[in-house]
């Protein structure tokens, strides 16, 4: 198990913002040793399925991409469509949930879902889109019950998995605004929290304009190596 460093320039990206988080799959695809969930070059390629979505939630994802651009010079999308020439590619179409595989698979096109009924708002594609470019949640942290306490007697039946510590390498501070944090009452069964902060603060707080914060490091950048496991998904 190893960090891998997504990109030649280290950043990392937290918007002031909560994705609908009950609503999502994450896909884990756990590949053998030695194989890189980064993208080769920061080179991100893509292809929009435009039968899925009008013309307004094309315009908000490509937007997203664009946001993601902006705070780091070292990443790009291509439409492979348009000017890419990939066999691996983010295959981005409207299935039945909010999902998309963590980091670059490299088997051809990986799936990134974003169901038109729920999941098209700006912070839930900026959520798929920074796992597909390979962050995990932040409270999946090995640091987690550190910050924030966890209340598995409130979690829905068949979701606790959606809480478990993954291994891996945490940098910097722990960031209770990250797009990539759940809310307080994700996957609530009981309408009582399921995460609550240690020091009261709150999260999933969303402003009327999202903000992204720089830093000179990746903060919850946990991409492993794994042996001979199959992929599994987690909300």
């Amino acid at each position: 198990m190893k960090l891998k460093i997504l990109l030649s320039s280290l950043f990392f990206m937290s918007l002031n913002a909560q994705a609908n988080y009950n609503f999502e799959t994450v896909t884990f695809s756990l590949k053998s040793a030695g194989t890189s969930y980064t993208w080769p070059d920061g080179i991100v390629y893509y292809k929009i399925n435009e039968n899925h979505f009008n013309k307004n939630q094309i315009n908000m994802i490509k937007n997203a991409m664009k946001e993601i651009e902006s705070a780091n010079s070292n990443i790009i999308f291509i439409d492979v469509t348009v000017g890419g020439d990939s066999a691996n590619y983010i295959n981005i179409h409207s299935g039945s949930n909010c999902s998309a595989r963590v980091g670059y698979q490299g088997n051809g096109a990986q799936p990134l879902s974003l169901n038109t009924n729920g999941c098209m708002d700006h912070g839930t594609i900026l959520h798929e889109l920074m796992h597909a470019l390979g962050f995990n949640h932040e409270q999946s942290r090995s640091d987690r019950d550190s910050h924030v306490h966890y209340y598995p007697q409130n979690v829905q039946n068949g979701e606790h998995y959606n809480f478990d510590k993954k291994g891996g390498i945490s940098l910097g501070e722990y960031d209770y605004d990250s797009i990539m944090h759940y809310g307080k009452y994700s996957f609530s069964s009981n309408r009582n929290p399921t995460l609550v902060t240690i020091n009261g603060r709150a999260i999933g707080v969303i402003p009327e304009k999202w903000t992204v914060k720089y830093h000179n490091f990746f903060h919850t950048l946990m991409v492993q190596d794994n042996q001979g496991q199959s992929a599994h998904e987690f909300d």
